[in-house]
Protein backbone atom coordinates (compact mmCIF):
# COMPACT_ATOMS: atom_id res chain seq x y z
CA UNK A 1 0.00 0.00 0.00
CA UNK A 2 2.56 2.44 1.10
CA UNK A 3 4.49 1.70 -2.35
CA UNK A 4 1.42 2.86 -4.20
CA UNK A 5 0.91 5.89 -2.15
CA UNK A 6 5.48 6.42 -2.54
CA UNK A 7 4.59 5.80 -6.71
CA UNK A 8 1.71 8.47 -6.72
CA UNK A 9 3.15 10.88 -4.32
CA UNK A 10 6.35 10.63 -7.24
CA UNK A 11 4.02 10.59 -10.13
CA UNK A 12 2.28 13.89 -8.63
CA UNK A 13 5.92 15.36 -8.38
CA UNK A 14 6.71 14.89 -11.83
CA UNK A 15 3.81 16.20 -12.88
CA UNK A 16 4.06 19.42 -10.54
CA UNK A 17 7.92 19.68 -12.02
CA UNK A 18 6.90 19.22 -15.79
CA UNK A 19 4.52 22.17 -15.49
CA UNK A 20 6.46 23.98 -13.59
CA UNK A 21 9.24 23.60 -15.88
CA UNK A 22 6.77 24.24 -18.94
CA UNK A 23 5.23 27.22 -17.59
CA UNK A 24 8.99 28.81 -17.18
CA UNK A 25 10.40 27.76 -20.60
CA UNK A 26 7.18 28.90 -22.00
CA UNK A 27 7.05 32.41 -19.47
CA UNK A 28 11.20 33.07 -20.39
CA UNK A 29 10.21 32.69 -24.15
CA UNK A 30 7.74 35.00 -24.28
CA UNK A 31 8.88 37.60 -22.29
CA UNK A 32 12.58 37.10 -24.46
CA UNK A 33 10.40 37.15 -27.71
CA UNK A 34 8.42 40.50 -26.05
CA UNK A 35 11.78 41.87 -24.82
CA UNK A 36 12.97 41.79 -28.03
CA UNK A 37 9.99 43.51 -29.99
CA UNK A 38 9.78 46.34 -27.49
CA UNK A 39 13.71 47.37 -27.96
CA UNK A 40 13.30 47.34 -31.62
CA UNK A 41 9.91 49.07 -31.39
CA UNK A 42 11.34 51.73 -29.10
CA UNK A 43 14.57 51.91 -31.36
CA UNK A 44 12.18 52.38 -34.41
CA UNK A 45 10.53 55.38 -32.81
CA UNK A 46 13.17 57.26 -31.75
CA UNK A 47 14.44 56.68 -35.28
CA UNK A 48 11.51 57.53 -37.00
CA UNK A 49 11.50 60.79 -34.54
CA UNK A 50 15.31 61.62 -36.09
CA UNK A 51 14.12 61.03 -39.27
CA UNK A 52 11.34 63.10 -38.81
CA UNK A 53 12.59 65.96 -37.38
CA UNK A 54 15.56 65.91 -39.97
CA UNK A 55 13.46 65.55 -43.09
CA UNK A 56 11.82 68.65 -41.90
CA UNK A 57 14.70 70.42 -41.62
CA UNK A 58 16.46 69.40 -45.13
CA UNK A 59 13.15 69.83 -46.80
CA UNK A 60 12.27 73.25 -45.65
CA UNK A 61 15.58 73.94 -47.21
CA UNK A 62 14.64 72.28 -50.59
CA UNK A 63 11.60 74.21 -50.43
CA UNK A 64 13.21 77.83 -50.21
CA UNK A 65 16.03 76.63 -53.23
CA UNK A 66 12.97 75.78 -55.02
CA UNK A 67 10.84 78.87 -54.43
CA UNK A 68 13.93 81.01 -55.06
CA UNK A 69 15.18 79.18 -58.41
CA UNK A 70 11.43 79.31 -59.41
CA UNK A 71 10.99 82.78 -59.40
CA UNK A 72 14.78 83.40 -61.14
CA UNK A 73 14.08 80.66 -63.96
CA UNK A 74 10.59 82.61 -64.42
CA UNK A 75 12.34 85.80 -63.90
CA UNK A 76 15.03 85.24 -66.35
CA UNK A 77 12.13 83.94 -69.62
CA UNK A 78 11.66 87.80 -69.68
CA UNK A 79 14.96 89.15 -69.00
CA UNK A 80 17.84 89.92 -71.20
CA UNK A 81 21.31 88.44 -70.27
CA UNK A 82 22.63 91.74 -70.82
CA UNK A 83 20.34 93.51 -67.83
CA UNK A 84 21.50 90.71 -65.04
CA UNK A 85 22.15 93.50 -62.80
CA UNK A 86 18.34 94.24 -62.02
CA UNK A 87 17.38 90.43 -62.24
CA UNK A 88 19.95 89.80 -59.56
CA UNK A 89 18.61 92.57 -57.36
CA UNK A 90 15.14 91.11 -57.77
CA UNK A 91 15.82 87.44 -57.34
CA UNK A 92 18.64 88.90 -54.09
CA UNK A 93 14.78 90.79 -52.53
CA UNK A 94 12.95 87.66 -52.52
CA UNK A 95 15.64 85.33 -51.29
CA UNK A 96 15.88 87.44 -48.26
CA UNK A 97 12.29 87.17 -47.49
CA UNK A 98 13.01 82.98 -47.92
CA UNK A 99 16.12 83.22 -46.12
CA UNK A 100 14.53 84.75 -43.01
CA UNK A 101 11.53 82.02 -42.82
CA UNK A 102 13.68 78.93 -43.23
CA UNK A 103 15.53 77.75 -40.07
CA UNK A 104 19.33 76.94 -39.88
CA UNK A 105 20.21 78.83 -43.11
CA UNK A 106 23.90 79.95 -42.77
CA UNK A 107 24.41 81.96 -46.42
CA UNK A 108 22.57 82.03 -49.23
CA UNK A 109 23.54 82.32 -52.75
CA UNK A 110 23.00 83.20 -56.45
CA UNK A 111 26.56 83.09 -58.79
CA UNK A 112 26.62 83.17 -62.01
CA UNK A 113 28.67 81.72 -65.14
CA UNK A 114 31.45 84.31 -65.62
CA UNK A 115 31.32 82.75 -69.29
CA UNK A 116 27.52 84.20 -69.37
CA UNK A 117 27.51 87.27 -67.69
CA UNK A 118 30.40 89.84 -65.92
CA UNK A 119 27.87 90.23 -62.73
CA UNK A 120 28.84 87.76 -60.19
CA UNK A 121 25.66 87.69 -58.20
CA UNK A 122 25.56 87.37 -54.70
CA UNK A 123 26.40 85.87 -51.71
CA UNK A 124 24.78 86.78 -48.24
CA UNK A 125 26.22 85.35 -44.37
CA UNK A 126 24.39 85.11 -41.49
CA UNK A 127 25.36 87.00 -38.44
CA UNK A 128 23.39 87.09 -34.62
CA UNK A 129 24.24 90.97 -34.58
CA UNK A 130 23.04 91.99 -38.17
CA UNK A 131 21.21 89.28 -40.08
CA UNK A 132 21.89 88.30 -43.37
CA UNK A 133 24.97 90.84 -44.58
CA UNK A 134 26.34 90.28 -47.68
CA UNK A 135 29.97 89.17 -48.73
CA UNK A 136 32.40 89.50 -51.09
CA UNK A 137 31.57 86.74 -53.53
CA UNK A 138 34.26 83.97 -54.36
CA UNK A 139 36.30 84.98 -57.81
CA UNK A 140 35.01 82.10 -59.93
CA UNK A 141 37.61 82.84 -62.53
CA UNK A 142 40.39 81.49 -60.49
CA UNK A 143 38.98 78.00 -60.60
CA UNK A 144 38.62 75.15 -63.15
CA UNK A 145 34.99 75.02 -63.11
CA UNK A 146 35.27 71.28 -64.99
CA UNK A 147 36.90 70.51 -61.91
CA UNK A 148 33.94 68.79 -59.60
CA UNK A 149 36.64 68.48 -56.76
CA UNK A 150 36.39 72.42 -56.24
CA UNK A 151 34.36 75.13 -55.96
CA UNK A 152 31.77 72.02 -55.55
CA UNK A 153 28.75 73.93 -54.62
CA UNK A 154 28.99 75.44 -57.94
CA UNK A 155 30.35 72.95 -60.30
CA UNK A 156 28.73 69.92 -59.17
CA UNK A 157 25.24 71.36 -60.10
CA UNK A 158 27.26 72.77 -63.55
CA UNK A 159 28.16 69.50 -64.06
CA UNK A 160 25.15 67.49 -63.58
CA UNK A 161 22.42 69.70 -64.53
CA UNK A 162 20.26 68.93 -61.67
CA UNK A 163 19.58 70.01 -58.21
CA UNK A 164 21.79 68.46 -55.48
CA UNK A 165 23.04 67.65 -52.18
CA UNK A 166 26.91 67.74 -50.70
CA UNK A 167 28.21 65.97 -48.57
CA UNK A 168 30.04 68.48 -45.67
CA UNK A 169 32.47 70.44 -46.71
CA UNK A 170 34.15 73.92 -45.45
CA UNK A 171 32.42 76.86 -47.34
CA UNK A 172 35.02 79.23 -48.89
CA UNK A 173 36.14 82.23 -46.64
CA UNK A 174 34.44 81.80 -43.44
CA UNK A 175 36.26 78.21 -43.09
CA UNK A 176 33.25 76.55 -41.47
CA UNK A 177 31.69 73.10 -42.13
CA UNK A 178 28.58 73.01 -43.58
CA UNK A 179 25.97 71.06 -46.05
CA UNK A 180 24.70 72.73 -48.94
CA UNK A 181 21.67 72.41 -51.30
CA UNK A 182 22.05 73.64 -54.76
CA UNK A 183 20.27 73.73 -58.19
CA UNK A 184 21.54 75.10 -61.70
CA UNK A 185 19.61 78.02 -63.14
CA UNK A 186 19.10 77.83 -67.07
CA UNK A 187 18.00 80.45 -69.72
CA UNK A 188 16.76 78.29 -72.06
CA UNK A 189 19.82 75.58 -73.06
CA UNK A 190 22.36 78.71 -71.19
CA UNK A 191 23.94 77.49 -68.04
CA UNK A 192 23.51 80.84 -66.25
CA UNK A 193 24.20 80.12 -62.40
CA UNK A 194 23.67 78.38 -59.49
CA UNK A 195 21.03 79.36 -56.50
CA UNK A 196 22.11 77.47 -52.98
CA UNK A 197 21.78 77.84 -49.31
CA UNK A 198 24.40 76.28 -47.01
CA UNK A 199 23.34 75.48 -43.66
CA UNK A 200 25.45 75.25 -40.72
CA UNK A 201 26.91 71.61 -39.93
CA UNK A 202 26.48 72.11 -35.78
CA UNK A 203 22.85 72.81 -36.94
CA UNK A 204 23.00 69.20 -37.92
CA UNK A 205 24.55 67.63 -34.98
CA UNK A 206 22.35 69.39 -31.85
CA UNK A 207 19.49 67.41 -33.78
CA UNK A 208 20.86 64.71 -33.92
CA UNK A 209 22.26 64.60 -30.11
CA UNK A 210 19.09 64.68 -29.09
CA UNK A 211 18.44 61.33 -30.28
CA UNK A 212 19.82 59.48 -26.96
CA UNK A 213 18.71 56.47 -25.82
CA UNK A 214 20.15 54.51 -22.54
CA UNK A 215 23.14 55.27 -20.63
CA UNK A 216 25.50 54.85 -23.62
CA UNK A 217 22.74 54.79 -26.57
CA UNK A 218 23.15 57.58 -29.26
CA UNK A 219 22.96 58.60 -33.01
CA UNK A 220 24.78 59.32 -35.60
CA UNK A 221 24.85 60.24 -39.45
CA UNK A 222 26.23 58.81 -42.30
CA UNK A 223 26.38 59.47 -46.39
CA UNK A 224 24.91 56.79 -48.81
CA UNK A 225 28.33 54.91 -49.42
CA UNK A 226 28.54 54.20 -45.32
CA UNK A 227 31.01 57.09 -44.78
CA UNK A 228 30.12 59.20 -41.45
CA UNK A 229 29.19 62.42 -41.90
CA UNK A 230 28.55 62.89 -37.96
CA UNK A 231 29.26 61.44 -34.68
CA UNK A 232 28.77 62.09 -31.33
CA UNK A 233 31.60 60.97 -30.18
CA UNK A 234 34.08 61.29 -33.28
CA UNK A 235 35.09 64.82 -34.61
CA UNK A 236 34.31 64.15 -38.26
CA UNK A 237 34.94 67.39 -39.74
CA UNK A 238 38.61 67.58 -38.35
CA UNK A 239 39.54 64.47 -40.32
CA UNK A 240 40.83 64.82 -43.88
CA UNK A 241 38.75 63.88 -47.02
CA UNK A 242 39.26 60.16 -47.89
CA UNK A 243 39.83 59.52 -44.30
CA UNK A 244 36.06 59.92 -43.08
CA UNK A 245 35.86 56.51 -41.06
CA UNK A 246 33.20 54.02 -42.08
CA UNK A 247 30.01 52.52 -40.14
CA UNK A 248 30.85 49.56 -38.22
CA UNK A 249 30.46 46.09 -39.95
CA UNK A 250 26.59 45.05 -39.59
CA UNK A 251 25.57 48.68 -40.33
CA UNK A 252 26.36 48.28 -44.24
CA UNK A 253 23.83 45.86 -45.12
CA UNK A 254 20.24 46.33 -46.46
CA UNK A 255 18.83 45.22 -43.48
CA UNK A 256 17.43 48.53 -41.70
CA UNK A 257 17.24 46.30 -37.98
CA UNK A 258 20.62 45.10 -37.03
CA UNK A 259 23.20 44.06 -34.77
CA UNK A 260 26.56 44.80 -34.47
CA UNK A 261 29.84 44.65 -32.16
CA UNK A 262 31.83 47.74 -31.74
CA UNK A 263 34.75 48.33 -29.67
CA UNK A 264 33.88 44.69 -27.78
CA UNK A 265 30.47 46.14 -27.03
CA UNK A 266 27.21 44.26 -28.77
CA UNK A 267 24.83 46.55 -30.01
CA UNK A 268 21.76 47.16 -31.69
CA UNK A 269 20.81 49.76 -34.14
CA UNK A 270 18.11 50.83 -36.61
CA UNK A 271 19.13 53.03 -39.39
CA UNK A 272 16.67 54.99 -42.24
CA UNK A 273 16.98 57.18 -45.25
CA UNK A 274 17.07 61.10 -45.05
CA UNK A 275 15.79 63.19 -47.96
CA UNK A 276 18.98 64.31 -48.55
CA UNK A 277 20.29 60.71 -49.13
CA UNK A 278 21.91 60.82 -46.11
CA UNK A 279 21.28 57.88 -43.24
CA UNK A 280 20.00 58.12 -39.57
CA UNK A 281 21.55 55.70 -37.07
CA UNK A 282 20.44 55.43 -33.57
CA UNK A 283 21.77 52.55 -31.54
CA UNK A 284 22.05 51.32 -27.88
CA UNK A 285 24.03 48.84 -26.30
CA UNK A 286 22.40 45.38 -26.76
CA UNK A 287 22.61 44.85 -22.69
CA UNK A 288 21.23 48.00 -21.74
CA UNK A 289 18.49 48.15 -23.83
CA UNK A 290 17.25 44.16 -22.44
CA UNK A 291 18.17 45.19 -19.03
CA UNK A 292 14.83 45.45 -18.02
CA UNK A 293 12.77 42.47 -19.10
CA UNK A 294 15.79 40.33 -18.61
CA UNK A 295 15.58 41.17 -15.06
CA UNK A 296 11.73 39.74 -15.07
Amino acid sequence: MSSIRAKATLFAVLEIVVTVVTVVVIAVFSLTSYGNYVSNLVLELLCETGTRELNGYFDSVEQSVATVSGYATSDLDQTDLSDMGAHLERVAELFEKVAYNTHGVLTYYYRTDPTVTSEPGFWFVYTERYGFIPHTPTDITAYDLDDQNSLVWFTVPRATGSAVWLAPYVTDNLDVYVLSYNVPIYKGNTFVGVIGIEIDYSTLAKSVDNLTLAQHGYAFVSDAEGRLVYHPHIDVPSLPEGKKPKVPEGLDTGDTHTSYTYHGVEKQAVWASLDNGMRLVVSVPVAEINRGWQLL
